[in-house]
Formats: C-alpha cells, structure tokens, sequence
C-alpha cells in the first residue's frame, strides 16, 4: 500500500481522542475518534484511500476512470463495481442540472439515459462522453469511510479533509476551515456534515423589482453548508448556480433543511437557517 498515515493521542481535562492522519490527495484526511480504530480497520481505510485515489482519477493513465474517458462510442468497457457506483454518482448529478457542466467535459444537453448503457460490470458509451472526476472523487471516497466505520460499530467520529467534515455521534467535534491565510472558520459540529465551497459563478445580476426594498446581492467569497448527507450538499450548491441574491441563500436553506454561512469579500458573515 502506498497510503501512510501517522497516529496519535489528544488529552483534554474532559476526554482523549484517537486521531489518525492518512495522506489524501494534496490534504491529510484525519479522523478523529474515541475509540482506537483496529489494524484491521485501519488497513480497510488505507485500501480504500489507495485504490480510489487512483481509479477514479480521469488524469491516470490506465486507471479505470482513464480507461471509460478514453473508450469510444459503442464499446464495452469491463468496470468494477465501485466505479460503476461513482459513475451513476456523477450522471445523476449532472442531470440534475443538465444545463451546466459540473461532471462532463461535454455533451451537457442530453438525456442521461441516452449516454450510457449499465449492466452488471459492464458500461455502453452511447455518446462521446468524457467524466470530470475531480469534482465528486473525495466526497465519494470519505463518504465510503463513513460507512465502513459505521459497520463496525464505530460509534462517534469525526472525519476531516480540506472542504468537508463529517461530525458522527453526540460529542461535538472542532470544526476548522481555513479560508484565507489569516482567518479560519472555527465552529463545532455532532451528527452533522459541512462542505465548504468556493463560489466559482458568483455573477452579478439584477435585483428584480419585487424584491427591491428588501432584497441585496451578497458578493461570496466562501460558502459553507451545514447538513446531514455530504453527496446532499453538493446538490444544495449546484442550487446557487450563478445566484447570490440574499432571498436566494434564504430559499435554499428552507427548501432542503440546511444552514448556510457565507463570507463575503468585505468579510461579512451572513448566515441562513431554515424555519421550523
């Protein structure tokens, strides 16, 4: 295994924590836990770490995700199973908003189910698609920790990487996001998941007229979304495609149930909570 991680113990006046740290693309993924974590588990971490690092990385040659970019129309491409998962991952979330590119390279206008053909382990290219997997790679890959932790009786944990933090259990869990290289964004979280984002289509638009004594454009600089399902999120912020009107963030966290906190360039903090 090429995967290494480091251990160590945290002591507070209240508890110790496990705290394991496993190189994850350029960021250490760390996790955090109150129960030391077996080699076993451990090592079931690592494979996964490994092996989806690579194989669902579209810019290594010979990986999977190289092979199905690089295949052309009509033929058969021989898949394993967690490949073809992230695949359908990917092809949900571009439908659900065909009108942009968020996984696809190209081909954004058509019917999903008119570009490619799944059956067991094997995948028809119906159409010269080619697969971004940069955007959904690490959710996918901590989101299968996640669950592998869970089945195995690991109760209360926390797992961080660069943008995202799964907080599982009742304890609650420091969360710290660097967002410029002078200040953080410093909370905590139990059985919660935040994803940070850095708003890439953050155009300005005009303020309708209806809204026009209330509403004002919030100029993002960072979003962070606080909810329960990491792959969630990401469609809640596929939601804010070239939005940021302030009735936009306050529609976004009533429709799905999640809060919002945004920083803006004056490094305001501008936060949204659903109404219960």
């Amino acid at each position: 295994m090429f995967v290494k991680f480091l251990y160590r113990i945290e002591f507070n006046v209240e508890s110790f924590m496990h705290i394991y740290d496993f190189d994850f693309t350029s960021k250490p993924l760390l996790i955090a836990t109150n129960t030391q974590l077996s080699e076993h588990l451990i090592y079931k971490i690592e494979v996964i770490i490994d092996s989806l690092s690579e194989e669902l990385n579209h810019t290594i040659i010979d990986s999977p995700a190289y092979r199905f970019n690089r295949a052309p129309t009509e033929s058969v491409i021989r898949l394993n199973a967690e490949f073809i998962s992230f695949l359908k991952l990917n092809l949900n979330f571009q439908a659900y908003n065909s009108q942009i590119r968020t996984v696809l390279f190209n081909r954004i206008g058509k019917d999903m189910n008119q570009l490619i053909n799944i059956k067991a382990n094997l995948v028809v290219k119906k159409s010269d698609i080619r697969l971004d997997t940069s955007v959904l790679k690490n959710a996918f890959i901590i989101e299968l920790i996640r669950k592998l932790l869970i089945s195995n009786n690991i109760q209360e944990f926390k797992i961080s990487s660069d943008d995202i933090v799964i907080a599982i259990g009742t304890k609650p869990y420091a969360v710290n996001f660097k967002l410029t290289k002078t200040k953080n964004f410093k909370s905590s979280a139990s059985n919660q998941v935040l994803l940070r984002i850095v708003p890439q289509y953050n155009d300005k638009k005009e303020i309708p007229m209806k809204f026009a004594s209330k509403d004002y454009i919030i100029d993002l600089e960072h979003l962070i979304l606080r909810g329960n399902n990491i792959i969630e999120l990401y469609y809640s912020a596929l939601k804010l495609h070239k939005k940021n009107l302030y009735s936009d963030f306050i529609k976004l966290a009533n429709e799905d149930k999640i809060k919002l906190i945004l920083f803006d360039k004056n490094e305001v903090i501008h936060e949204f909570a659903p109404i219960i």
